[in-house]
C-alpha cells in the first residue's frame, strides 16, 4: 500500500494537469451519482408517507398512437370513474391552481391544490390541527381550506388561532379549518388544499345525480 501510494504520488508530480483532471472527473461522477441515488431514493425506494401506499394508484389518461401520451383526467371522466367503478374503494381527484394567498400577514407565493372532498380519507390522512373537508362544506357552499404544516409554520408562526380565519386564495375568500401532519405534502409539495368548488364541477354533480352522464 505505501508502494502505491509514493508511486501515485510520483506520478502526480510529474503530471499534476493530468491528475487534476482525472481527480475533477472522479468528484463530477461520484457528484452526479450521489445526486441521482438521492432522488431514486426519494422517488422510488422510500415508501409514500400514508397508511397502505401498497393500495394506492393514480389513473391518468392516454390517447392511441404509436407514441404513448398521457393526460389528466377531467371533470367528465372523473365523475363517470366514481360513478362506475367497481374496483377501488374510493376516488379522489385533485390539481393545481392555486398561486397566491393573502389575507393574513405578507402577501405569499404558495403551491395550491384544488382537491375533492374524499381527497384526505382517500389517503388516510387526518388533520394535526382542526379538521380536513367533509360533505357538509359543499352543502353549506362555504369555501375552506388546509394548510401544510410548513405553510402553517412559516406564514402564520405556529398559530392555531388561524383556524377559522379567512384568507384569499387568487382572490376568493376561504376559511381556514385545518393543518395537515408535518411533512404531508402531496401532491408536487403543496403548501395548501382547497376544495373543487367551480360551477362546471357543480353541474356535473347535479348530472351525475340525475343519472344523465
Amino acid at each position: 500500500m505505501f508502494q502505491d501510494l509514493r508511486f501515485a504520488f510520483r506520478t502526480w508530480w510529474k503530471s499534476p494537469t493530468f491528475a487534476a483532471l482525472a481527480i475533477l472527473a472522479l468528484a463530477l461522477g461520484i457528484g452526479v451519482n450521489s445526486a441521482i441515488f438521492s432522488v431514486v431514493n426519494a422517488v422510488v425506494l422510500q415508501p409514500l408517507p400514508f397508511p397502505e401506499p401498497e393500495r394506492l394508484c393514480v389513473i391518468y389518461t392516454s390517447r392511441p398512437g404509436p407514441v404513448v401520451g398521457y393526460g389528466f383526467v377531467f371533470d367528465p371522466n372523473f365523475l363517470q370513474f366514481q360513478k362506475q367503478n367497481t374496483t377501488f374503494e374510493n376516488v379522489a381527484g385533485f390539481n393545481g391552481g392555486l398561486t397566491s394567498l393573502t389575507g393574513i400577514g405578507e402577501p405569499s407565493p404558495i403551491t395550491g391544490q384544488l382537491v375533492t372532498d374524499d381527497f384526505f380519507s382517500v389517503l388516510g390522512v387526518n388533520a394535526a390541527v382542526g379538521r380536513t373537508f367533509i360533505p357538509e362544506d359543499l352543502k353549506e357552499n362555504t369555501q375552506v381550506a388546509v394548510l401544510s404544516d410548513s405553510l402553517w409554520r412559516a406564514h402564520f408562526a405556529g398559530d392555531r388561532s388561524v383556524i377559522g380565519k379567512s384568507v384569499m386564495l387568487n382572490g376568493t375568500p376561504h376559511t381556514i379549518i385545518g393543518v395537515t401532519p408535518p411533512g404531508f405534502s402531496f401532491p408536487a409539495r403543496a403548501d395548501l388544499w382547497a376544495r373543487v368548488e367551480d360551477i362546471i364541477y357543480r353541474l356535473f354533480q347535479k348530472a351525475k345525480n340525475s343519472n344523465c352522464l
